[in-house]
């Protein structure tokens, strides 16, 4: 998880922020954005919280190498898919905020 700042650094310089999700595959993809949003709010701690302010990916191992996008339900059904055919699933997530956050946004 990179914040506005980290995005801003040469890659080999950009310090991540970690967290573990624990995802159920009956678990709708709301329930999977509510972690997410979680895992940002905790860790950058941005003054807004907007899942559409983050570019999210994922990637899971011999199964999906490339990142791929989480914005839309049916990416998230083919995460699950994947995911199911694991001996022991698991996935990467990548997620590099849009915006800076920590400014304060102008009252309208």
């Amino acid at each position: 998880m990179y914040s506005f700042e980290q995005m801003k650094k040469p890659k080999t310089k950009r310090s991540k922020e970690t967290a573990i999700i624990k995802l159920y595959q009956d678990e709708p993809f709301d329930t999977l954005k509510a972690q997410i949003l979680k895992c940002i709010s905790e860790s950058l701690k941005p003054k807004k919280l907007d899942y559409d302010d983050y570019k999210i990916m994922f990637t899971i191992l011999r199964h999906q190498t490339a990142p791929l996008s989480l914005k839309k339900t049916a990416k998230y059904e083919h995460l699950v898919e994947c995911a199911v055919r694991m001996k022991t699933p698991a996935m990467k997530l990548l997620i590099e905020a849009l915006k800076d956050q920590t400014a304060v946004e102008p009252l309208q």
